[in-house]
């Protein structure tokens, strides 16, 4: 559990993050004394749509309040239901002359609250209607009892297309009844690594032991269905999370579900929501997603036409996900709910896409085939490009040439090996001989044709982009494709030394600086200058060993001699002798 936080008091922080929010938004206003917010330019023609709750599950609600979503959020602090005189005091706020809906998460303290908020309205003559969402299947019907299911992420998909309805002109008694409706064909999992942690708080709850979590946890930490003490592969936690959403448990199936693999009446489908609970990083939930994506398709035979994954609420800190599934064909209404779901909005916290949705399911494998198609044209004008420019007089001279160069690469990988262990992180020998062993593999292959200068050159690119990495990759990769460009349109002489020019748009490295670059800038150079082969591989060498005891002013090698010290015994630069070494291992070749 992280216990550290930027503020370490709950004092004023849901006030200041309101504050902050409404910063963000310009159509957005604050009552700060009664931590409401609310949308400026509500339409009075339209039903006003309120949600709230205790913060610490942000975005949810205040970053919801925007056109076509909710017309104000109340917050109490953390945790905490907001007291009825704040409810009351956003309906004073906002435009009620249609009514107001309330949509709230069915927890006791918010229940009280804004119910006895919608009686006062109704006492002053403003009609209000209150829809409760209760979607977490962790809580049986026999555990719920009366008071029924937990509201977990669900809530955000009734708000936002309840929010829809509303702004094209719904009724309150419709929206009220459509609501829920889609409450009763909600469903949520949820699943923690850990508890949150509240700022300021000490001793409340104890961390999960390592390795273990939580399945059905609750946003505020409260137990789950059952705690696992290995957690297991991700495979089999969405598994279990699945069979607890949408098995035949007859305690928890509270959603029908209908093989989706043929659109449903309306053509529909499941809408699917992936939430973080705050403390998982973007990059495992879309792995998260990728996977009951696949296992509701090939377990389940559901095919969700519409996915939003994101943050959406949140148990502060919390390093968990949830699963929401709502079943749009259960729901009875003379509305369609995709577009309500697809309609833009200005509130800031919903994130999914608004628009470029087909009817019915996505055809992954066509989409697949599409993606190829594209790569396979890429490729295809890629081919056409380089085959432009001088052929090579002798594809087998050239390719007796690469072969050496490699082989030259490749003896003296203990060399640079050496070197660089003394001067930076000692993978320059094997960065390099790891290279060169790929091109002489290449060779004789498609995937290294010697008929064109310009295709052998960017097809060296593609066999070294994969293999040799870090800078050294970059470098030679970026020098490389230049060369290939300019190959196209220049000999040789020019064209290396165009490339040169090229690459230096790029790195800051110049000669003196005990880079590659002080073996490759003199011989580029002298071909430029007219000088033959032997004369720039001289030129390239030479610029290779004035490199030795020279002070690196780039890379790794910049903290090896601090100027007490000194620099005297240092190696030559690595990268500078490998480069040396090919251009001797080309000419040798091309002699051959």
């Amino acid at each position: 559990m992280t216990t550290k936080h930027i503020f370490h008091s709950q004092q004023g922080l849901v006030v200041k993050g309101l504050h902050g929010l409404v910063s963000s938004n310009p159509i957005l206003r604050v009552d700060a004394a009664n931590k409401v917010v609310y949308n400026s330019r509500a339409d009075p023609s339209r039903v006003s749509v309120v949600s709230g709750g205790g913060a610490g599950h942000e975005p949810f609600a205040a970053a919801y309040v925007g056109d076509g979503l909710l017309t104000a959020a109340v917050s109490g602090e953390i945790f905490a239901s907001p007291s009825t005189a704040q409810i009351t005091s956003a309906l004073s706020l906002i435009p009620t002359g249609k009514g107001v809906l309330f949509i709230i998460l069915n927890y006791t303290g918010d229940a009280l609250h804004f119910g006895l908020a919608a009686e006062k309205a109704r006492a002053k003559g403003i009609k209000a209607e209150m829809v409760v969402v209760g979607d977490d299947v962790a809580v049986g019907r026999k555990q719920g009892g009366l008071v029924g299911r937990r509201g977990l992420a669900g809530c955000v998909l009734v708000c936002k297309i309840l929010g829809a309805a509303a702004s094209k002109g719904m009724p309150l008694e419709e929206l009220a009844a459509f609501g829920r409706n889609l409450v009763a064909n909600l469903g949520t999992i949820g699943l923690s690594l850990d508890h949150c942690h509240v700022p300021g708080r000490t001793g409340d709850w104890e961390s999960l032991a390592a390795g273990s979590c939580e399945l059905g946890m609750g946003i505020h930490n409260e137990p789950g269905v059952r705690h696992i003490e290995h957690q297991p592969e991700p495979k089999e936690l969405v598994n279990e999370m699945l069979t607890l959403l949408l098995g035949d448990d007859k305690d928890r199936n509270f959603v029908t579900w209908k093989d989706s693999e043929k659109d449903g009446e309306k053509g529909e489908g499941p809408v699917l929501m992936i939430n973080n609970l705050g403390g998982m990083s973007t990059l495992e939930m879309s792995a998260f997603a990728d996977e009951v994506i696949s296992q509701l398709a090939s377990s389940w035979s559901i095919y969700p036409t519409r996915i939003v994954n994101g943050v959406y609420m949140t148990s502060l800190n919390g390093p968990g996900f949830s699963i929401t599934l709502l079943n749009t064909d259960g729901v009875e209404s003379q509305v369609r709910l995709l577009p309500l779901i697809d309609d833009a909005t200005t509130a800031t916290g919903w994130a999914a896409a608004h628009g470029g949705w087909a009817k019915g399911k996505r055809n992954l494998a066509a989409e697949a085939k599409q993606t190829e198609a594209l790569l396979q044209s890429g490729k295809e004008t890629e081919e056409a490009t380089v085959r432009k420019g001088p052929k090579n007089a002798n594809p087998k001279q050239v390719e007796s040439a690469i072969r050496a160069a490699g082989k030259k690469v490749i003896a003296c990988e203990p060399e640079l090996t050496k070197w660089d262990t003394q001067v930076g992180d000692g993978d320059c020998g094997i960065t390099f001989a790891n290279a060169a062993q790929a091109v002489i593999d290449a060779l004789g292959t498609d995937a290294l044709p010697t008929t064109y200068a310009s295709e052998t050159i960017a097809s060296i690119v593609h066999v070294l982009e994969p293999t040799m990495g870090g800078t050294s990759g970059a470098i030679f990769s970026l020098y490389l494709t230049a060369l290939s460009g300019a190959l196209q349109t220049q000999p040789w002489n020019e064209a290396a030394y165009s490339a040169l020019e090229a690459l230096l748009k790029y790195t800051p490295a110049r000669e003196g600086d005990r880079t590659l670059v002080d073996s490759l800038s003199p011989f580029c150079t002298a071909l430029k200058d007219g000088k033959s082969l032997d004369v720039a591989v001289k030129a390239g060498a030479a610029g290779a060993e004035h490199t030795r005891g020279m002070r690196a002013r780039l890379g790794r090698a910049t903290y090896v001699g601090d100027g007490s010290t000194g620099t005297e015994g240092l190696p030559p630069d690595p990268g500078a002798w490998g480069v040396a070494e090919l251009f001797k291992g080309l000419e040798e070749g091309l002699k051959q």
